[in-house]
């Protein structure tokens, strides 16, 4: 590995300090461990990470910075933060009850950068498993048995060279159209900093302000890959056969919280950032060769139901409609396609989520005293 190389593993926390040490003591048996710079940031958990548990780790790492947060930034805007801290060559951004389960991981993908200086992104390959509390399972016999999350060699993929690259352009087409066979964990991802700095930072300006979400009544904190679509205009995506991440969904993850606030808001919030996606790239990139990505795009803007439309909806998208004549007819053209997906049965739909929601507000707080 060139050592000139630097990584740094951004690990945003959140409540649960044991899947934390899991993970740290997972990143630890990395074969580069020493030359990984690790930055938590506790957003304000109402049970707080051990603090003096987790530095019990510093010793295995060339650094480890642990921050709290004194109020609760978010689920996107916590990793935000921790990666405007970050002074490396290269992040990832690693959920804090997954387990890195490839010990060559992260010296393989620095090597990856060095051989193709095309790679924006190293998207590597990984597995989901619930678990029930925070118990020591048999994770290599727990992998061998379920289904990788990338179908690596899935017909419908297309475009993957004989090293596993493939370019930007085509690494969208498949996002959009093979999102089934093409999907992997957060934590199985390693960005290019410089690559991410130039489109305005991990959870940037692509994403929705807090004032837009408010105005649109949908949940801000998802990143929805948005990230993803604006490194395909500048370079390469590698991708991975094999599992390097055990992607751990627990009782105590954010995601499983019955009094998640997302779970009132009936619109996803996928459709107005990746509207307002397609926007940024055409600003930053103005030129031809983003077209067939723009389309992409719109395309699974196409995909996302519009079910709650108003004046604010309306004057977004016209706002952010793209200044290029034949794009302004494609995101049109999106928005009628995502309207016609509403349910005619939306008021009820959305009728039962807000008593669902609030149901598990009373449970919570019964369950509390």
């Amino acid at each position: 590995m060139n050592r000139n190389l630097s990584l740094s593993i951004l690990i945003p926390a959140y409540n649960n300090t044991e899947s934390l040490k899991r993970a740290l003591d997972s990143l630890k048996k990395q074969t580069i461990a020493n030359d990984l710079n690790i930055l938590i940031s506790d957003d304000c958990s109402p049970l707080p990470i051990n603090k003096d548990e987790i530095l019990k780790f510093k010793k295995d790492f060339s650094q480890l910075l642990f921050f709290r947060q004194k109020l609760n930034l978010g689920v996107l805007s916590n990793p935000a933060w921790l990666f405007n801290q970050i002074k490396t060559d290269y992040f990832a951004v690693f959920q804090h009850d997954d387990i890195l389960i490839r010990k060559n991981f992260y010296e393989d993908v620095l090597n990856r950068f060095v051989r193709n200086e095309k790679l924006v992104c190293y998207f590597g390959n990984s597995v989901i498993v619930r678990t029930n509390a925070n118990t020591d399972f048999n994770i290599y016999e727990t992998e061998k048995k379920q289904t990788l999350m990338l179908n690596f060699n899935s017909p419908r993929i297309k475009g993957i060279r004989k090293d596993g690259s493939i370019s930007g352009e085509d690494f969208i087409e498949n996002l959009v159209y093979q999102y089934d066979n093409f999907i992997t964990a957060w934590s199985a991802v390693v960005f290019d900093t410089k690559a991410v700095r130039k489109v305005g930072g991990f959870g940037g300006n692509y994403c929705l302000s807090p004032l837009e979400a408010n105005i649109l009544n949908v949940y801000r904190e998802e990143e929805h890959f948005g990230i993803l679509y604006l490194l395909s205009c500048q370079g390469d995506f590698q991708l991975d056969k094999e599992a390097s991440v055990i992607r751990c969904i627990e009782p105590s993850s954010f995601s499983e919280c019955t009094v998640h606030p997302g779970i009132k808001m009936r619109q996803d919030s996928e459709l107005f950032l990746l509207y307002k996606t397609a926007w940024h790239a055409e600003k930053i990139f103005n030129h031809k060769n983003i077209n067939s990505i723009l389309k992409n795009i719109y395309k699974k803007c196409s995909k996302v139901p519009l079910r709650q439309e108003s004046l604010f909806s309306k004057r977004f998208f016209k706002d952010y409609l793209p200044s290029d004549v034949n794009n302004q007819k494609i995101a049109k053209s999106a928005i009628r396609s995502a309207r016609k997906l509403k349910s005619p049965l939306e008021i009820l739909y959305n009728l039962k989520a807000h008593l669902r929601y609030y149901r598990n507000i009373l449970r919570y707080k019964y369950k509390s005293n």
